[in-house]
C-alpha cells in the first residue's frame, strides 16, 4: 500500500504551499489568502515551476533513453509530407529531443514551465550548431502561436501534471496550433506506473508526493480527451535499467488532428 489519502484542499493550499515562494497552480491564477480555492476541483500546490527549477539544477545532464531515441524517429513519421515542417514540442527541458528533431531539418519551437530548464536548452542547443524558438510557458495557459501553425506536436512526459479539465483544455489548444492532419505524439505515466497512488490525492489520478504533481493515465482515459484527434493509438511500456534517474510504467500516444 502506497498509503494514498484524500486532503481538504483548502489546509493542503495552507499547510503545504512555501509562502516564501510564489504559488504555483494547476491552470489557475493564485488565489487571495482569503478565497477559497475553488476551481474546476484544482488545488493550489507547491510551486511547480520552483520544483523543477530545483531538478534541472541538480540534473543538469539529461538521462539517456534509447526509448527517447524512438521516439524522436516514430513522430517524424507521424508528419504529414510537406517540405516545410514546423513543429511545436511541449516540456522541452534541458533540450534532447528539441535538438534531435532539429538535426533531421525540422523547425523546432518549444515551450517548458522552467526558466532554467529553457536556459539550458538554448546553451544546449547552441553547443550543438542547431536552431530552437523556445520560450518560457506554462502549457495549462493558451498558446502564443497562430491556429494551424505546427505540422505536430510532440510531448514526451510533459502532459500528465494536470486534472482532467485543464488536460482537456491543453488538447484542445494543441489541436488549435495543430494543421489538420498533423500528427501529435506524448507520453504519460500509466496507473500501473510505481508513483500512482503515491502522497497527497489532488484530483481524480493526481497527486502530489514530496512536492511533485503527477497525474496517470490509462488507455480509455486517453481516449476520452482525445476529442478532436482521430487514428489514435496507445500503447504501454516500462523503462527500468537504462533510466535509473526515473524509471516507470507509462504510455505512449500518437494521433492525427481531425479535419475541421
Amino acid at each position: 500500500m502506497f498509503g494514498r489519502r484524500s486532503i481538504d484542499l483548502e489546509s493542503y493550499v495552507l499547510n503545504r504551499a512555501d509562502p516564501r515562494r510564489r504559488q504555483g497552480t494547476l491552470g489557475v491564477m493564485p488565489l487571495k489568502e482569503e478565497q477559497r480555492p475553488v476551481t474546476d476541483g484544482l488545488s493550489t500546490v507547491p510551486d511547480q515551476r520552483a520544483i523543477w527549477d530545483d531538478w534541472h539544477r541538480t540534473h543538469t545532464s539529461a538521462s539517456r533513453s534509447s526509448n527517447a531515441h524512438n521516439l524522436v524517429d516514430e513522430f517524424v513519421d507521424l508528419l504529414p509530407h510537406s517540405e516545410d515542417h514546423r513543429i511545436l514540442e511541449v516540456g522541452c527541458g534541458q533540450g534532447r529531443e528539441a535538438i534531435a528533431l532539429a538535426r533531421m531539418g525540422l523547425a523546432v519551437d518549444a515551450i517548458d514551465l522552467s526558466p532554467l530548464a529553457v536556459a539550458l536548452a538554448r546553451e544546449n542547443a547552441q553547443k550543438a550548431g542547431v536552431t530552437l524558438s523556445i520560450i518560457e510557458h506554462d502549457a495549462a495557459e493558451l498558446l502564443p502561436y497562430d491556429s494551424y501553425r505546427f505540422a505536430g506536436v510532440f510531448a514526451h512526459l510533459s502532459l500528465h501534471y494536470f486534472d482532467e479539465t485543464t488536460t482537456r483544455k491543453i488538447l484542445a489548444e494543441l489541436a488549435r496550433v495543430t494543421m489538420p492532419g498533423g500528427g501529435i505524439l506524448f507520453t504519460v505515466r500509466s496507473v500501473h506506473d510505481r508513483f500512482y497512488g503515491r502522497g497527497d490525492q489532488v484530483d481524480e489520478n493526481l497527486f502530489c508526493f514530496e512536492g511533485h504533481v503527477r497525474g496517470f493515465f490509462d488507455k480509455q482515459h486517453v481516449r476520452s480527451v482525445l476529442i478532436d484527434w482521430d487514428e489514435c493509438s496507445e500503447e504501454y511500456y516500462d523503462i527500468a535499467g537504462e533510466r535509473r534517474d526515473n524509471p516507470g510504467s507509462f504510455l505512449k500516444v500518437t494521433a492525427k488532428r481531425r479535419p475541421t
